[in-house]
């Protein structure tokens, strides 16, 4: 899953010489310490969070590179990313009171921030390209065995609606997965997903 995001506001402008791809500087100590960081902006900074790694070790990378860079003391971290989702992490410069920080954080707490997730989905097919629907049903947080936690539907859980455009779709190959797991119409769907403003992160379990 990747998502992208925007914060309404100040545009953000990018600093440093943007690479081939696109992406703006990337400061780095060791291979496994690189920051990617995408734009640079008046108080925001938005970088790239790979899949497999936590919000919390991308933050304290970045804080690191920035404090070395001497381009800030500290940064706030305004929204999460989970584990496995990979995409865009908006962070802002200063502590948790700076104005940048709290702009941006009553803007996610607001819900006025815009975001979509580009995933890969496996099931029945949901149509062709530039298909249009929604997922609506309520979820709730559940505790499992060993404190552990997993989102599960619930007729008692928040509302939760997901839109989602069909990009493209593939056929499984049956070569590679067995039969029995296929099923009738079973395809790999592309999808754009845009959670509702109104919903809450339990929305990825859509």
């Amino acid at each position: 899953t990747n998502q992208t995001g925007q914060v309404a506001g100040e545009p953000l402008q990018m600093r440093g010489n943007p690479d081939a791809s696109g992406n703006g500087s990337s400061y780095a100590t060791t291979g496994s310490d690189i920051v990617d960081i995408l734009v640079l902006g008046l108080g925001l900074i938005a970088v790239s969070k790979p899949a497999g790694t936590t919000t919390e070790v991308v933050l304290s990378k970045l804080q690191s590179h920035l404090r070395d860079k001497v381009i800030a003391e500290k940064v706030t971290c305004v929204s999460r990313l989970d584990l496995q989702t990979s995409g865009v992490l908006m962070v802002a410069l200063g502590p948790d009171h700076s104005a940048a920080a709290q702009l941006a954080m009553a803007q996610f707490a607001g819900r006025t921030v815009s975001k979509e997730y580009v995933c890969l989905s496996v099931g029945d097919s949901l149509g062709p390209a530039r298909t249009i629907g929604s997922v609506t049903l309520p979820l709730q947080m559940d505790r499992g065995a060993e404190d552990t936690r997993r989102i599960i539907a619930a007729m008692a859980g928040k509302e939760a609606r997901t839109s989602y455009e069909v990009l493209a779709t593939y056929p499984l190959h049956p070569t590679r997965i067995p039969s029995s797991e296929i099923g009738v119409g079973r395809v790999f769907s592309l999808l754009a997903v845009r959670p509702d403003r109104k919903g809450t992160r339990l929305n990825s379990s859509h």
